[in-house]
């Protein structure tokens, strides 16, 4: 019955009916399915309000970001003993684009702890450097990005994204124009971006 639900959330204009209904019928039916099919069907659910809400729908922020405070307290976002860089950086910027800013910086020194051991200053780093700016720390948060390793293309944009925005809130605008020209040229050289990494 769950994955006939999913199955539905998949679809072109999925309603948010289902999306009601496959949360209610996993949190009701929770003892009676393995951990890693819980898992993965929270994972589809977790998908349908970034779809959501990369179309626009805000409302889909709350939302998401409830469920995942609801996955947390059942222990339901470990997998092999870690949690995903991914979802833990997923979790700190809907915890700040709410203004959940307490919430978020609990989170992030509680639960450091879990993220991979190849993948967790890094993560760390680069998170409390989004949180600081969120807190218009510039300072600190340029400081912390310094300290962020470019391992994949996401910190590789969105610390350079960070940063432009960094310079114009400091209006250092001579670092500002290099940077953005320097970044231009890295989006067009670079293989592998999609149109929406380049667009955004």
């Amino acid at each position: 019955m769950a994955y006939n639900m999913v199955w539905q959330l998949l679809e072109d204009q999925p309603e948010e009916a289902v999306y009601q209904q496959l949360i209610n019928y996993l949190q009701t039916h929770e003892a009676e399915l393995p951990k890693a099919n819980l898992f993965d069907l929270y994972t589809y659910a977790r998908n349908f309000c970034t779809r959501q809400i990369n179309s626009g729908n805000a409302h889909y922020l709350q939302q998401l970001f409830e469920l995942y405070k609801y996955l947390l307290e059942r222990e339901l976002l470990i997998k092999k003993d870690e949690m995903s860089q991914w979802s833990f950086t997923n979790i700190v910027s809907l915890g700040l684009r709410l203004g959940e800013y307490d919430w978020t910086a609990h989170f992030m020194d509680h639960l450091q702890t879990a993220l991979p051991e190849t993948d967790r200053t890094n993560a760390y780093n680069y998170n409390r450097a989004n949180y600081h700016y969120h807190l218009k720390d510039y300072r600190a948060a340029q400081q912390l990005l310094l300290e962020v390793e470019y391992t994949s293309i996401f910190y590789k944009l969105n610390s350079r994204h960070m940063l432009l925005k960094i310079y114009y809130e400091e209006t250092e605008f001579e670092l500002l124009d290099a940077l953005a020209h320097s970044f231009k040229l890295f989006l067009l050289r670079t293989k592998g971006l999609t149109g929406l990494q380049r667009k955004t």
